[in-house]
């Protein structure tokens, strides 16, 4: 098989169109490509007001998000539509390159390490790959016809991967709705049955146990004490040039999640600089918010064995009385009544956000300590296996998105037999999931 290498540019040149405000709007995925933005609900990028400056993008178009090409953010796009100016988007001026294996060739492992290469900026989230640096690029393509037996080899086998991945999805889908109901029925019904019940006065929650608090502010959770309930210092508190690489950790919205703290930010400020932030400081214990997010108010407590940290304006810390137990308080701001009652108070803006005083004066209903810790040993060992199953699925999910990629790759850089893959069977079972052959 004869493969010709060609430099970016010799088939690809750039074009920006503008002046089609009416144009559907397209988004440019990792791991979608360039779909419809109304095709899914998880992107919240807000569209600019002036769609006149936005660039049309024709099918077989090349899209680019120069930010993001590094992760895997460009493809040939199979739609007419817009996309932000920022964007860079090509056109193919070659008749013997087919634009579906294109498609393929440009997202493959070995380019996007490629583009990393080549990218630049002052820090990775700020990396941009230039057209200076992409058109020097260099690829190898197969005559026409073998082109177009990948592509359509690929079109089948990432069809497959992608309807087996979609059914696990469905699966983490039903567990998390199991979750879900789970947690709300222990944290606004108790485990007793046989309690005498009274009207909680809120029509999703229903009748709750005639013992527990009867919607309390949640800042009665936190008592008097100065600093108790607080968000982290605004930007002129905290400047990019006092965070360090070592030091006292500082908490980001990205490190709260539901099912637990999970530190991601590498982010340090200096103990001199901890000590004049120290009423937003963070301790083993405390319960976590995030105050921005889609939607906000994401719950966790700061785990033991964490060093104390600061948290960020985008954070809200509690430091609950000892009459309350912070994993409980954690599950009823993540269960359905937490969320329905964090719903009216969004501010949506150019991200959805909570203010500190609105979150402060959420009603809720608590249990006495005894019955909170209760619910939470109940609970705990229940959502421990529905989230192991889920971590299992998630993982056997990441080796199949992992094999996708490899087959991508071996495929369009020649390495792979396609009469002998096209036989072999998508791995299934966890031991099975794997690199294509190695081919990667």
């Amino acid at each position: 098989m004869s493969w010709k290498k060609r430099r970016i540019w010799t088939f690809l040149e750039p074009v920006k169109r503008q002046g089609y405000p009416n144009e559907m709007l397209l988004s440019v995925y990792r791991d979608y490509g360039v779909i419809p933005k109304a095709s899914r609900d998880d992107n919240h990028n807000r569209a600019g007001k002036d769609m006149s400056v936005y660039q049309l993008v024709e099918p077989t178009n090349v899209v680019m998000n120069k930010m993001k090409a590094w992760q895997g953010s460009i493809a040939v796009s199979r739609h007419r539509g817009l996309v932000s100016p920022d964007y860079m988007v090509l056109r193919i001026v070659r008749e013997n390159v087919h634009p579906p294996f294109l498609h393929y060739l440009l997202r493959s492992r070995h380019m996007i390490a490629e583009y990393r290469r080549h990218a630049y900026g002052v820090r990775p989230a700020q990396w941009r790959l230039m057209y200076t640096e992409f058109r020097e690029l260099e690829v190898a393509f197969p005559e026409e016809s073998t082109q177009r037996a990948i592509a359509d080899f690929l079109d089948r086998k990432t069809a497959a991967i992608d309807a087996l991945i979609e059914k696990k999805e469905r699966l983490l889908e039903l567990l998390a709705e199991k979750r879900a109901a789970l947690i709300h029925r222990a944290v606004t019904k108790g485990l007793d049955p046989s309690v005498p019940m009274k009207d909680s006065g809120v029509p999703w929650i229903g009748e709750i146990p005639a013992h527990w608090t009867t919607r309390a502010k949640l800042q009665s959770l936190t008592g008097t004490a100065r600093g108790a309930f607080v968000n982290g210092p605004f930007g002129s508190d905290l400047l990019a040039e006092e965070l360090t690489k070592v030091g006292v950790p500082v908490v980001y919205i990205r490190d709260i999640k539901p099912l637990g703290y999970r530190r991601k930010s590498t982010v340090c400020v200096t103990p001199e600089k901890a000590r004049q932030l120290d009423v937003c400081r963070v301790d083993p214990g405390d319960v976590v918010v995030s105050k921005v997010g889609s939607p906000p108010g994401d719950a966790c407590v700061y785990p033991a064995g964490e060093p104390s940290g600061i948290i960020t304006q985008d954070v809200i810390r509690l430091k609950l009385t000892a009459q309350h137990d912070p994993h409980f308080v954690a599950l009823l701001l993540n269960s359905t009544a937490g969320r329905e009652a964090v719903a009216p108070i969004i501010v949506e803006s150019t991200r959805a956000r909570v203010a500190l005083g609105d979150y402060k004066r959420l009603r809720i209903h608590v249990p006495p300590l005894k019955g909170q810790r209760e619910i939470v040993s109940w609970l705990s060992p229940r959502l421990r296996r529905l989230d192991e199953v889920g971590s299992i699925i998630r993982d056997q999910n990441a080796k199949l998105a992992e094999y996708r990629q490899a087959v991508i790759t071996a495929a369009v850089t020649g390495q792979l037999d396609i009469d002998a893959a096209e036989r072999q069977p998508i791995p299934a079972t966890d031991d099975q999931l794997g690199l294509f052959g190695g081919a990667a």
